[in-house]
């Protein structure tokens, strides 16, 4: 057996220093800078995004998509007869659809009511409408897409309500 020996004038079991000056400024340049404050000359503001703006951008993605558009009002979990009469809109295919967002710090939570055409799988409308969004959203304003809800209200024929 061989017998602990101090090595270079330490003994055997002591903590040594493991950070080195080089390795200090290493993780000092990798360290991301604080921001700037509101008073520093450097500070350039910051930018809010609007919950609205973030519905305007989803409803666009699902206006883009041929076979989704705009729901029918429904109250109770029905179609309000008549609405068109009313000046209420009805569903149609080729206007944008109802969509709400809610913002928290970074992190977006989207709800969208919209029609689908007939004998579409809703399946594969419903998914690409939620990767275009997701994806658009995060794309145009760098928030993160936490939910995305979407409820089919109705199924058109042929673009008629």
């Amino acid at each position: 057996m061989t017998q602990d020996r101090p090595v270079q004038g330490r003994p055997v079991g002591s903590a040594a220093p493991t950070s080195t000056a080089r390795a200090e400024r290493h993780l000092a340049e990798a360290a991301p800078a604080p921001p700037p404050e509101p008073g520093d000359p450097d500070y350039l503001g910051d930018i809010v995004v609007a919950p609205q703006v973030v519905a305007k951008l989803a409803a666009q993605a699902v206006y883009e998509h041929p076979r989704a558009g705009s729901a029918a009002p429904r109250m109770f979990g029905s179609v309000v007869p008549g609405a068109g009469h009313l000046g209420i809109r009805s569903s149609d295919l080729t206007s944008r659809p109802k969509v709400s967002a809610w913002i928290d710090a970074s992190v977006v939570y989207i709800d969208m009511s919209i029609s689908v055409r007939w004998a579409e799988p809703l399946g594969d409308v419903t998914e690409w409408i939620r990767n275009t969004v997701e994806d658009r959203v995060k794309a145009l304003t760098g928030l993160t897409v936490a939910r995305t809800r979407i409820s089919v209200t109705d199924l058109v024929v042929d673009g008629a309500s």
